[in-house]
């Protein structure tokens, strides 16, 4: 009996296990098909930029502290290493208009990157939305990967936690949403940092076939993997580039190309085997 009460306990906390990783697959699923069709892709990255640059503000520009305590140098190497743009912060003259100070500036730096996103869809043209798509696919797949390891550790070792007199789903429940919250702030930081650097030069651009940039429909498995984008978008510009496609034509073999005197079919094969030429390396002639 008390075995079988015991078996039931493993199940139900196999099932609140479960539990917690469905309702993260939904979040990060649904993010995951928007992208793949193109749903809010754009808002999805001014809010990724609007976040990024409050949360950076807050961590070395806090408008609760004086600004005694701010770190301008942090926040302009933050800006260079995130969205690669040179900006340049003083301190306020006064306390007083540290409040106004701290809203300019965050115009400001919102201003330099919606010129700067800008700058990006001139360079990129018509290829801009496919090559967003690619670079926030990537991201999620690569960070959701990544996830999936940490949380089978989470769930090997936290039968430990009973130990201390904790409750194992309340702490798998708590270490898992950390695990999750640090993924998504993963796959943003990925996101900026490759669509701020990303350059195309004309030439290559002119050589790409513009059918490779149109947007197709994929749909994600219902797995704990993703396929990768990689080798969709690699195959379908194979299929679909002239350039990288084989002739129609008859393929021609190759002859192997002679070097020195021929040699005789009955004198000895030079690989000295001892057999004639032409029961030897010759018969393949």
């Amino acid at each position: 009996m008390l075995q079988e009460a015991r078996n039931f306990e493993i199940r139900k906390q196999l099932l609140e296990f479960d539990d917690v990783m469905n309702e993260q697959r939904k979040v990060i699923y649904g993010i995951r098909q928007d992208v793949l069709t193109g749903k809010n892709i754009e808002k999805y990255l001014a809010d990724f930029i609007n976040d990024a640059v409050e949360k950076a503000l807050d961590e070395n520009l806090n408008e609760r502290e004086s600004p005694e305590k701010w770190n301008p140098q942090a926040m302009q190497l933050y800006l260079k290493n995130v969205f690669n743009i040179d900006f340049n912060l003083t301190l306020p003259d006064s306390p007083r208009q540290q409040r106004l100070y701290r809203e300019t500036i965050y115009e400001a730096i919102m201003d330099a990157l919606k010129k700067k996103i800008d700058s990006q869809k001139d360079a990129l043209g018509e290829m801009f939305g496919e090559v967003l798509r690619i670079i926030f696919l990537q991201a999620i797949d690569h960070r959701w990967k990544g996830h999936l390891r940490s949380i089978d550790e989470l769930r090997e070792g936290i039968g430990l936690r009973a130990y201390g007199q904790r409750d194992v789903i309340v702490a798998y429940k708590q270490e898992a949403f950390i695990l999750f919250e640090e993924m998504l702030e993963a796959i943003k930081n990925e996101v900026l940092t490759s669509i701020f650097r990303i350059k195309v030069s004309e030439r290559v651009a002119a050589k790409v076939p513009s059918k490779i940039f149109v947007p197709q429909s994929y749909s994600h498995r219902e797995l704990n993997q993703f396929e990768t984008i990689r080798d969709r978008e690699h195959s379908s510009a194979v299929q679909e580039s002239p350039s990288l496609q084989q002739s129609a034509g008859p393929v021609v073999k190759q002859q192997p190309v002679r070097v020195g005197r021929k040699v005789g079919r009955n004198e000895p094969c030079p690989c000295g085997s001892g057999k004639k030429y032409k029961k030897c390396c010759g018969a393949r002639e």
